[in-house]
């Protein structure tokens, strides 16, 4: 599934020679992989993209205009959301169906409580990696080396991979209730307080990792190297982070594959947000 797709979008980009890359890449392999996964039909990835788009760039004027825009929104996803509570829209798998059947505590979600858990998974399952995706063009033309050892050594493509999303980081913080008086690094935390984790500070942090600016193809290769942050960490850490991790080494071969050459040629334009690390 993920060679197929990847394949066939990153043929129609080399026949043309030119293209939009989050347009005509990013968007649709990351969507269609999460509506497969989800077991969605492949017509709504549209819908979804334009959801979680909007939901998460709030801070955009360009992705989110305004209040409303918002509002009607979430009616929509809504509205959809109750066919996959009740049961009247079917899928093709048992993800949404189990999460409709989940009970926390021998207590069945309401609806409210399904709906925000499955927007939280259709951005979970899209807005990262896709955000990874993107980058990776943007890290071929920064690091000339790190595409010159992928074309010499595709063996290294598992750990690049596992380097690109540390160094994009895609979701930039977290915030959490301290559940107990702590001291942190000389910092006091006392309970209820809240904190903030800034994944890229992290993930970019000089005394925990060699060259933290650069992505390095090897990085991972050898064991004692520092977990990445960018699937999170302890009770929070990400689910679907091998999933992830290999859904971006195959983007990477296929890339490294067919068109080994691929260039920026033109900046990229970022959403405007201290959430997510994103290129529209």
């Amino acid at each position: 599934m993920f060679r197929t797709r990847a394949a066939r979008l990153i043929d129609r980009i080399k026949a043309k020679g030119r293209a939009e890359f989050v347009s005509e890449f990013s968007e649709p392999y990351t969507m269609g992989l999460a509506t497969s996964l989800m077991g969605l039909p492949e017509e709504m990835e549209p819908a979804l993209l334009r959801w979680t788009t909007m939901l998460i760039g709030d801070d955009d004027p360009e992705l989110q205009p305004s209040l409303a825009d918002r509002r009607a929104t979430i009616a929509e996803f809504d509205d959809f959301a109750i066919g996959l509570f009740n049961g009247s829209t079917p899928t093709k798998t048992d993800l949404l169906p189990a999460l409709r059947r989940a009970s926390p505590g021998g207590v069945p979600l309401d609806f409210n409580e399904f709906s925000v858990n499955f927007l939280a998974l259709s951005i979970a399952f899209t807005e990262s990696t896709r955000q990874v995706v993107t980058n990776t063009i943007v890290a071929l033309d920064a690091f000339p080396e790190l595409r010159a050892s992928l074309i010499e050594r595709p063996d290294l493509i598992p750990s690049a991979a596992k380097d690109l999303i540390r160094w994009t980081s895609p979701l930039f913080h977290v915030r959490r209730t301290a559940m107990r008086d702590i001291e942190f690094s000389g910092a006091q935390i006392r309970k209820g307080q809240k904190v903030v984790v800034w994944f890229g500070a992290a993930n970019r942090d000089p005394s925990k990792w060699h060259d933290p600016d650069s992505v390095v193809a090897d990085r991972f290769v050898a064991n004692g190297s520092p977990p990445s942050m960018a699937f999170g960490a302890g009770p929070h850490f990400c689910l679907g982070w091998r999933y992830a991790e290999l859904e971006m080494a195959i983007m990477l071969e296929t890339l490294i594959d067919r068109v080994p050459d691929i260039r920026c040629v033109s900046p990229p334009q970022y959403i405007r947000s201290n959430f997510v690390c994103g290129i529209k």
